[in-house]
């Protein structure tokens, strides 16, 4: 019997972990449809002191394509922050080409893996912005420790509309760090509720 409780408890203990790598708005049980993979050839970039002047100051280093932690695939998107102080941000964004758009209006959530290797916790939110260059974001801001989650960012406050047009998509840290580090995220992917 008590092999048994003892191995009940343990299980317990183990199940919880796992579900405590998903982070955010509950993960939907439908089917997800892949929004960007990092195997199509689309650039992504970090907004560096250039953007300045169009808001906050940016303290993100670089952008690259990566093969040490990915979910599937070849690649995953290694985001490199720099120390973020004195209200610094780190944004990291991707444009369609201009004859090109993304429609998202169907889904309510995007899901993204992410692998922290930093002993810092870190916040992280999705933005995009629209065919006219408006900027929207979900109302989710993620935080998430090190090690490997699932984030989930509900987007169900952007007008479905506003979502038919996408030409930017951006994951933005307001975070404050006192250091350099690094997040990897791989397989973005669009939810129904």
């Amino acid at each position: 019997m008590k092999k048994l409780l003892l191995f009940f408890l343990i299980s317990v203990f183990f199940i919880s972990l796992i579900g405590a790598e998903q982070l955010g708005a509950p993960l939907p049980s439908g089917k997800a449809a892949v929004v960007e993979n990092f195997e199509e050839g689309y650039v992504w970039v970090h907004a560096g002191e250039d953007w300045d002047r169009w808001g906050g100051s940016h303290s993100t280093v670089g952008a690259e394509l990566w093969r040490k932690w990915r979910t599937e695939g070849k690649y995953s998107l290694h985001m490199i922050y720099g120390k973020n102080i004195d209200g610094a941000q780190s944004l990291w964004y991707m444009d369609y080409p201009e004859n090109e758009t993304l429609d998202i209006s169907e889904y309510d959530f995007i899901a993204v893996d992410l692998y922290n290797p930093s002993d810092l916790g870190i916040v992280l939110g999705f933005c995009m912005q629209d065919c006219n260059w408006d900027w929207v974001q979900s109302d989710t801001w993620i935080w998430f420790p090190k090690g490997e989650h699932t984030l989930c960012f509900d987007i169900r406050n952007i007008d479905a509309e506003r979502r038919k047009t996408i030409r930017r998509l951006m994951f933005l840290m307001p975070t404050e760090t006192t250091r350099e580090g690094d997040l990897y995220i791989d397989n973005i992917r669009g939810y129904k509720n």
